[in-house]
């Protein structure tokens, strides 16, 4: 009965040195750097009274009889596993992430002791210490080399009270980090302000063409299109071949003989090839003997205009000229283009066939270079690159407002880019036949001028119904005019001042005045064809 009540009691004194553990690891939950505690168990002898026999014959072993006498703590376990790391307000609090331990010493280094306990500070004179004022042990940086030399022994580590750091330019920096791929920019520079670069006298303070200015009126590169964002924030994401078309002008066909009734049938077949190369043939059908020339006109002019969603074009009828008026402003950016009659012409309509007008033009994205060629689909990179594009197309056409009537032997001249053009007026008695033979006039003498190249190819012509003169060069080089054309027919030279700015807030203006100035139908529409990458 004795035996089982000391037996009993060993397990109650085993359990009660686990608990006083247990307890000591709760005590210190706030102890920097403790390790906590397990207590191991271990069964005590055992006594006993008859042995274990081994099978004899016919009779088996069997067991021997033993009575254990109780259990034990045998040993204790220190876990030294992570502990959590904690933000501080000391910055000499220190801790190690993973295994390892500091080292301090309670005498300058003759003997070391270790610890997870990264509570230190520095004392009066200098040194690193811990709570119990023991130096904490390491490798100080050479005060010539500048490197810490880790292969010696620890020292104590002091700096000395009031000591200074002298500053150094950064001469190298390594940097990890993750790049935003989303569409929402938290960080970025303001819009620069890109002033009119053609020519550059029109520039203040006078830079090169394509520079923007900064808040001081400085010289600054522009931004590329490619990795701007607008006020919010947001990308513009431009991928190569993505862009605009841009126009200033419509596109217009003036028929160039009238419609008359005649005593066959007369229908309409005509083809238009539009942006993406493709063919798009349009017929009439119902017509009549008996038909006028207006209600040809008009049959005609039906067919072409149901096909506006596609070709983009509008066709009207001047019953004044019996001629067909076609026109395409550009600003459908789901239908085509300019105007481009293909196929051969149905003489019929008085459009006959080739006949292409181009006034919208490709500028498209380019990560590495841009172009801006006269009368020619354009590149860009930065926002300079297209303002300048967008101007340089701009300067190609000046426009005059033709006079009723003429002088007959009257001499004008006149000067294109420089280049001096003289002819002589014919006898001339109204605007419509003014403006036709002044632009015949001027096309010839221009096409005369071979030495010129900075106008070879430019031509002129006259819409009856604006009762304009346009002067086009298909160069590279913007138009400009000095002089009086027809000195009576009300034709005055002037430069044309047409400007392309980009102002501080990114935006683009346009600017149209002086005497060169031309009526503008400024169209922008998205470039939609899967070509172009969009």
């Amino acid at each position: 009965m004795l035996k089982s009540l000391y037996s009993g009691v060993s397990g109650l004194q085993s359990h009660q040195v686990a608990m006083d553990v247990e307890s000591n690891n709760i005590a210190n939950v706030n102890t920097v750097g403790f390790k906590y505690s397990r207590a191991n168990f271990s069964d005590l002898l055992a006594q006993t009274s008859t042995v274990a026999t081994a099978p004899q014959g016919t009779l088996g072993g069997k067991n021997a009889v033993q009575v254990g006498l109780g259990s034990t703590v045998n040993s204790m376990t220190r876990i030294f596993s992570q502990g959590s790391i904690q933000s501080s307000d000391k910055n000499t609090d220190v801790a190690i992430q993973g295994d390892g331990f500091f080292i301090i010493s309670p005498d300058a280094g003759t003997t070391y002791k270790f610890t997870r306990s990264g509570d230190f500070k520095f004392d009066a004179g200098g040194n690193f210490v811990d709570n119990n004022g023991f130096i904490a042990q390491g490798w100080l940086k050479n005060d010539v080399t500048g490197k810490v030399d880790s292969t010696g022994s620890p020292v104590s580590i002091n700096i000395a009270p009031g000591l200074t750091t002298p500053a150094n330019p950064t001469s190298a920096l390594a940097l990890k980090a993750n790049l935003n791929s989303g569409s929402l920019v938290k960080s970025f520079s303001t819009a620069y302000e890109v002033p009119s670069g053609t020519p550059p006298s029109k520039q203040s303070p006078a830079v090169m063409t394509g520079d923007a200015i900064d808040a001081s009126g400085l010289p600054i590169q522009s931004g590329n299109m490619g990795v701007m964002v607008n006020e919010s924030g947001e990308a513009f994401s431009l991928q190569a071949n993505q862009g605009i078309w841009a126009s200033f002008k419509n596109a217009e066909v003036v028929a160039g003989t009238a419609i008359a009734a005649g005593a066959a049938v007369q229908e309409l077949d005509i083809t238009f090839t539009l942006d993406d190369g493709s063919t798009k043939q349009i017929t009439s059908s119902g017509g009549e003997a008996t038909d006028n020339a207006s209600e040809i006109g008009n049959r005609f002019i039906t067919a072409i205009n149901a096909q506006k969603s596609i070709t983009g074009i509008t066709a009207i009828y001047d019953a004044n000229l019996s001629k067909i008026i076609l026109s395409n402003d550009n600003a459908n950016a789901n239908a085509s283009h300019n105007i481009n009659i293909s196929a051969v012409g149905n003489t019929n309509s008085g459009l006959v066939a080739p006949t292409v007008v181009t006034t919208a033009y490709k500028y498209q994205y380019n990560p590495l270079t841009s172009s801006a060629l006269l009368n020619s689909d354009k590149t860009f990179t930065t926002i300079a690159d297209l303002r300048n594009a967008l101007e340089v197309q701009s300067h190609s056409i000046l426009e005059y407002t033709v006079g009723a009537t003429g002088v007959t032997g009257t001499t004008s001249a006149f000067t294109i880019n420089g280049t001096a053009i003289t002819f002589t007026e014919t006898a001339l008695n109204s605007a419509d036949v003014n403006g036709a033979a002044y632009a015949a006039a001027i096309t010839t003498a221009l096409a005369a001028a071979t030495t010129a190249p900075a106008v070879a190819g430019a031509t002129a012509v006259y819409d009856a119904t604006t009762k304009k003169l346009t002067i086009t060069n298909p160069s590279t080089n913007e138009l400009t005019i000095a002089g009086t054309i027809f000195g009576s027919s009300g034709i005055t030279a002037g430069p044309n001042n047409v400007e392309v700015t980009v102002n501080a807030q990114g935006k683009f203006q346009v600017s149209n005045a002086g005497a060169g100035a031309y009526d503008m139908n400024i169209k922008i529409t998205g470039i939609t064809d899967v070509g172009a990458g969009i």
